[in-house]
């Protein structure tokens, strides 16, 4: 299917580092419902050689002059988090759908402002939660709307996740880069929440960058809004402890930072009469496969997964989603409740009160 006038829908990419070329760059440019026609970097030596070797037609120094190509429909916009806010909403109200990494915003606030703006500009603004694309994640939602649907397991009863970060890139990765220095002049926006010390922005930026992937996960696999009870943290954040509820159901999520080891995230459903776990890769890993397991007074099962690496399929869907004038499973909207939930987690870490 092709965007209006019977042209393949346009893609332009903003940023251009390892992420944006890896994860994004390389599956757009292989998606047969749209093509990559421009690139916006601030460093114009690493533009034009990725634009090179991707073979984008148009390549320039800012994402201003990127939205003025009428060729572009939709915008993909990977840089700086705290410069996500400000290019996402130039390219909404120059008119281009939006698929940004995360997060979206570092507060309630301004992730609400880019959701309204969406609705308003009637543009369709995903965020890159690929994670909800991962295919184990896929197969596990299906599975648990279904237990929940049919009780064959019971009630729910408990939710237990966990993301031990380690190894982010495989061994083999690629990508160029060059040694240029990013000029300044972008539109920043604060790196928290305006009722946060500011001094805590760097904290805060720092766990959204990796813990808000398992929030928005615990919402999306339980189909539930989160409350926090409680959270803990070591003095240099490298350990995260929550205790709350999803709906009505007690869950805790833990973090802990590591280096060198393998790469460990998954949640654990309890129910009345058995256990579904789901294991997820780690994002950069395109071999390695997540997967489900059952547990029930019958045996265990691991449900089948297909292969598949979360940010294609998270590309593919952008696509068809855009072509077909439908909203993402991880639209802007739905977004904006992960920001609420970090802001009630980090108001617990630092004692203070803003809502």
């Amino acid at each position: 299917m092709t965007s209006g006038g019977g042209r393949l829908l346009g893609i332009g990419m903003i940023g251009a580092g390892f992420v944006g070329q890896e994860a994004h760059l390389a599956n757009y440019v292989k998606q047969p419902g749209c093509r990559v026609v421009a690139l916006a970097e601030l460093r114009p030596e690493l533009g034009r050689e990725v634009a090179a070797q991707f073979g984008i037609p148009k390549v320039y120094d800012n994402h201003h002059a990127l939205l003025r190509n009428p060729d572009v429909d939709a915008v993909v916009v990977v840089t700086r988090r705290h410069a996500t806010g400000p290019i996402v909403r130039d390219a909404l109200n120059a008119g281009k759908h939006v698929i940004s990494e995360k997060p979206m915003a570092h507060s309630v606030a301004n992730a609400t402002l880019l959701a309204d703006l969406a609705d308003e500009k009637k543009r369709q603004y995903a965020v890159g939660f690929m994670k909800r694309h991962d295919p184990a994640v896929a197969v596990a939602k299906t599975y648990l709307d279904a237990c929940r649907q049919d009780q064959s397991l019971g009630a729910l009863s408990f939710v237990r996740g966990h993301c031990f970060p380690g190894v982010f890139f495989p061994p083999d990765h690629a990508g160029v880069m060059t040694a240029e220095p990013r000029p300044d002049g972008t539109e920043l926006w604060p790196m928290g929440p305006d009722w946060m010390p500011a001094a805590d922005h760097a904290r805060f930026d720092r766990f959204l960058n990796v813990f808000i992937h398992d929030i928005n996960l615990a919402r999306y696999l339980t189909g539930a809004s989160l409350s926090v009870d409680a959270a803990t943290a070591t003095p240099d954040d490298s350990g995260i402890a929550v205790i709350g509820k999803a709906g009505a159901v007690p869950f805790t999520l833990s973090y802990s930072q590591q280096s060198d080891a393998p790469w460990r995230e998954g949640m654990t459903f309890i129910f009345e009469r058995g256990t579904v776990s789901v294991d997820v890769p780690a994002p950069m890993d395109r071999e390695r496969p997540g997967f489900v397991k059952v547990e029930t007074e019958h045996g265990t099962k691991v449900l089948s997964v297909p292969d598949g690496w979360g940010f294609e399929h998270q590309a593919a869907a952008l696509v068809r989603d855009l072509n077909a004038g439908r909203p993402s499973i991880a639209s802007a909207r739905d977004s904006v409740d992960d920001l609420r939930v970090a802001e009630d987690i980090w108001q617990l870490l630092l004692g203070v009160s803003a809502r």
